[in-house]
C-alpha cells in the first residue's frame, strides 16, 4: 500500500488567533457598551456642564444694568403720569374755585341790587324774585332778579300820585348802580308825576272857576256898597293872578321833566316812547 502525504495548501485555513485583551480595553469596552454613565465621568464632566450653562460675571452685570435702568424709567413715566394728573386736578380745582368765588359775589350784588329797590318802594315794591345756577359746590346762587313795582295813579287824588311817583322814582335809582331797565322806570314815574301836576292845576282851575261863580252869584243877590264891590273885585283879581301863576310854575316844571327825560335818553340811549 502506498501512502500519499502530499497536500494542496490552498484547501488549508489557518486557524484564528484570539487577541490579547488588557484589564484597561476589557473596562474600555464594558463602558462604551454600558447604558448607564460612570461614576468617575459623572463626578468630572458635571461640574463643567453646569459651568458652562451660567452666564459670566460681565453678562450678569450688565443684565443687572438692564433691569435697573427698565425699572427706572417706569418709574420716572409713572411719576410723571401721576404729575400729570395731579396737575389737572388743581387746574380744574382752581378753575371751580375762582367760579364760586364770581358766582358768590354776583349773588351778593343781585340781591342788595334788589333790597334797595324793596327798602325804598315800600309798599309800591313787590317781592323779590331771583333767578338761580347751581355751582360746582352744589349751592345755588342768584345770578339775576326783580322787584315788581306798581306805576298806576291813585284814583282821585292827583297829590297822592305825585308823591307815589316820587316815591317810585327814588326806588327805581336806590342801587348803586342802576340797571337800564330801573332808568326806564325812573323816567315812567317822572311822566307820572307830571300826568298828576297836570290833574292838579285843572283841579284848581275848575275849583277857582267854582268859587267866582260863587262870588259873581253872592254879588248879584246881594246889593254892597261900592267900597265893598270894589274889594270882590280885588280878590277876584288875586285869584285870577293866582290861577296864572300855578300855569307858569306848571309849564316851567313841565320843561324841567321833558328837559330830564330827553338827558336820560342822550346818556343812555334808551327809547321812553313805549
Amino acid at each position: 500500500m502506498q501512502v500519499n502525504n502530499s497536500f494542496s495548501i490552498n484547501n488549508v485555513i489557518p486557524p484564528v488567533v484570539a487577541p490579547v485583551k488588557t484589564a484597561e480595553s476589557i473596562e474600555k469596552e464594558r463602558v462604551q457598551t454600558s447604558t448607564f454613565m460612570p461614576v468617575e465621568e459623572l463626578s468630572s464632566t458635571a461640574p463643567r456642564a453646569a459651568t458652562q450653562n451660567q452666564p459670566n460675571v460681565a453678562e450678569q452685570q450688565s443684565l443687572d444694568r438692564d433691569q435697573a435702568l427698565q425699572a427706572r424709567n417706569l418709574q420716572v413715566n409713572q411719576d410723571q403720569q401721576q404729575g400729570q394728573s395731579n396737575a389737572q386736578d388743581n387746574a380744574q380745582q382752581q378753575q371751580e374755585e375762582q367760579e364760586i368765588q364770581q358766582l358768590a359775589q354776583r349773588d351778593r350784588e343781585v340781591k342788595a341790587h334788589e333790597q334797595a329797590h324793596q327798602a325804598v318802594g315800600g309798599q309800591f315794591a313787590g317781592a323779590a324774585q331771583f333767578q338761580f345756577i347751581r355751582g360746582p359746590n352744589g349751592v345755588p346762587y342768584a345770578v339775576s332778579g326783580e322787584v315788581s313795582i306798581d306805576l298806576s295813579p291813585v284814583p282821585g287824588s292827583p297829590e297822592a300820585t305825585i308823591a307815589k311817583a316820587q316815591q317810585i322814582r327814588r326806588a327805581a335809582l336806590a342801587p348803586a348802580e342802576p340797571s337800564a331797565q330801573d332808568r326806564i322806570v325812573a323816567a315812567k314815574a317822572s311822566q307820572l308825576e307830571l300826568q298828576a301836576r297836570r290833574e292838579l292845576v285843572t283841579q284848581q282851575d275848575e275849583q277857582l272857576t267854582a268859587n267866582q261863580a260863587q262870588v259873581n252869584t253872592q254879588s248879584a243877590i246881594a246889593s254892597r256898597e261900592e267900597d265893598t264891590d270894589e274889594e270882590n273885585n280885588n280878590d277876584e283879581e288875586s285869584r285870577v293872578q293866582l290861577a296864572e301863576r300855578n300855569r307858569r310854575n306848571l309849564s316851567v316844571y313841565e320843561q324841567f321833566i321833558e328837559l330830564g327825560l330827553i338827558k336820560d335818553q342822550v346818556d343812555r340811549g334808551i327809547d321812553l316812547s313805549t
